[in-house]
């Protein structure tokens, strides 16, 4: 505009509304943030700055707690879904919620669908039960709580054999058993099977190579070698994991419906063939338990393969779970809490969560 030139009165008296559009209805509503986490507890922690609007609604959620020491609001896992509902329902501000990582929703949600076997505890043989110690009866009980899907990692010596011989006294009616295990342990496996389930011997079948080793217990014995003629045929089998290489075709056309893989960092490597034979006869059984003191001796990706073995549909793709757990960042909680299908207790006098 020139000097001269008059204001118009359209220009004179138009409305500022760059003053106005801080007062204005047409305003976005505030943005939240609220942070949903697994917590060493085992629960759902949700962290959020205060605003009354966000208390409100965690006050309507079931079994939601709010813990001033941390300031968080905690829930349990069964609670996620609704507790998503309503944030997203909330009115009149934007919340911008991150959720769980992938990875551990699909873990909390399968372990959370699992059946619960604790009922079949009592179908042990009193025998057996009275030779368990507590920490032992607590292990058993672990795995059938996860279905009778569960990784016993307790430390050498401390009775993984004979907690996963007690399982499988529990769920009887699902035998044939087949056994995964080194060499060295076959027949040791064999044994352990006769004495604490008095198994006649001729019901416990031992897959050796041509030139494996002595059979004092008389337990029914096949070679390998002779694969084109193996029949899987005893109430107990038991395999080397070198020999489920060669037999492969015939453990996927078995329908053991009860599977225990012994020393299972024999399968951390996901390129070897052993850990590519043996993984789908693990995922195709109804009941798996792995056993090892060791399941992870250096990296966390070391137990990938044997997580994958337990829940395919949990575990699926090795550069997600790389991604999350092994990028150098020590772990602040106990192993057992980022995954929930693990027991990992320090001593004998732990107890098994």
């Amino acid at each position: 505009m020139t000097q001269g030139e008059a204001l118009s009165p359209s220009a004179s008296h138009a409305p500022d509304r760059s003053r106005d559009a801080g007062n204005g209805t047409s305003e976005s509503p505030p943005k939240l943030s609220v942070r949903l986490y697994l917590h060493a507890s085992g629960d759902i922690a949700a962290k959020f700055p205060y605003h009354q609007l966000l208390v409100e609604a965690f006050r309507k959620l079931p079994r939601a707690s709010w813990h001033a020491k941390e300031r968080l609001w905690m829930f349990p896992a069964s609670s996620l879904s609704a507790a998503e509902e309503i944030l997203d329902g909330i009115a009149r501000v934007h919340v911008e919620l991150q959720k769980l990582d992938p990875l551990v929703h699909r873990a909390l949600a399968a372990a959370s669908a699992i059946p619960d076997l604790r009922d079949l505890y009592d179908r042990m043989p009193t025998f057996l039960q009275s030779k368990l110690l507590p920490f032992q009866r607590d292990g058993v009980r672990f795995v059938l709580h996860h279905g009778g899907r569960a990784l016993l990692a307790d430390e050498m010596g401390l009775g993984k054999t004979l907690q996963a011989i007690a399982v499988t006294a529990c769920i009887r009616e699902s035998w044939p058993v087949l056994i995964l295990t080194p060499s060295s342990l076959r027949l040791h496996w064999a044994s352990m099977i006769q004495h604490w389930l008095k198994i006649p011997s001729p019901d416990i079948l031992v897959v050796l190579s041509q030139s494996g080793g002595s059979n004092r217990g008389g337990f029914n014995v096949v070679y390998s070698n002779f694969k084109a003629s193996i029949h899987l045929d005893g109430v107990f089998n038991i395999i080397s994991y070198d020999a489920v290489q060669k037999l492969h075709d015939v453990l996927m056309e078995s329908e053991f419906k009860v599977v225990i893989a012994d020393e299972s960092h024999f399968l951390k490597n996901g390129q070897a063939k052993r850990t590519n034979a043996s993984v789908p006869i693990l995922q195709k059984a109804q009941y798996a338990i792995l056993l090892s003191g060791t399941p992870a001796l250096s990296r966390p990706i070391e137990l990938f393969k044997q997580l994958q073995a337990l829940y395919p549909d949990v575990y699926k793709n090795v550069h997600e779970y790389g991604n999350r757990y092994c990028r150098g960042v020590s772990p602040s909680f106990p192993m057992s809490f980022y995954f929930p299908f693990l027991t990992y207790p320090l001593s004998c006098d732990s107890c098994l969560l």
